[in-house]
């Protein structure tokens, strides 16, 4: 156990959960510096929707050129048959 994860066992057991539940419980409590490091914030998540709007400009950019150029094959196919 690290000695936060061993704070929070002491205080589990302190509020009278006995020491068989508080040990899981206290393994798996996320502190604040693991919390930061794991999960998203508000900015995080405004950064992916950004970047995902991104994204689907190019994706839609692309598909446009792809269809373009394949008409452009029809016309040709056309052109010389």
């Amino acid at each position: 156990m690290t000695a936060i994860t061993l704070e929070i066992f002491e205080l589990l057991v302190s509020a009278g959960i006995d020491a068989e539940s508080a040990k899981p419980l206290a393994e798996e409590i996320l502190t604040r510096s693991e919390a930061k490091e794991f999960l998203a914030t508000r900015s995080n998540l405004q950064d992916m929707r950004i970047e995902m709007k991104g994204m689907e400009n190019r994706l839609i950019f692309w598909m446009v050129r792809l269809q373009v150029a394949m008409g452009g094959l029809i016309f040709a196919a056309i052109a010389l048959a």
